[in-house]
């Protein structure tokens, strides 16, 4: 019934099928960590503004380690952000996903009734664009490796 030619015809349709498929997979996978990483951003926004730093930090890696600061560092540099800026606004965000590690680019605007800051990540504020999926959720873990 099937020719030498049809068969190996077959054969490649089915490879090339397969290898588009998985394709698609593969992007799927990183629009969804992408996702997930833009809405951790969001509730620490949210945690942020609601004073809200055990929440905050339980995106955090308990080993974190970024620029010599370790998560209690972390901690701390956030509260005496949040004495001079109540709000925080974290926009424009891009993510960019290797494997198990991704890069968080966004803008954080701290407001107060007299002024403003704003801040870039990853540079020159990049504490919490760095993050590690660990078989389970995306955690950021600072800087190193």
């Amino acid at each position: 019934m099937f020719t030498t030619g049809s068969r190996l015809r077959t054969l490649l349709i089915l490879l090339l099928m397969s290898i588009l498929l998985v394709s698609c997979f593969d992007t799927n996978s990183n629009n969804t960590d992408e996702a997930q990483i833009s809405d951790i951003l969001y509730e620490m926004q949210v945690a942020y503004n609601t004073n809200d730093f055990d929440k905050f930090m339980s995106f955090v890696q308990n080993d974190y380690f970024h620029n010599n600061m370790l998560a209690w560092n972390l901690r701390e540099l956030w509260l005496t952000r949040k004495a001079e800026y109540p709000l925080i606004t974290i926009d424009n965000i891009s993510v960019s996903v290797d494997d198990r590690l991704a890069i968080a680019t966004f803008r954080m605007t701290f407001e107060s009734a007299n002024q403003t800051l704003v801040l870039l990540a990853p540079s020159p504020a990049g504490e919490i664009s760095y993050f590690r999926y660990n078989g389970d959720r995306w955690l950021i873990f600072g800087n190193h490796l």
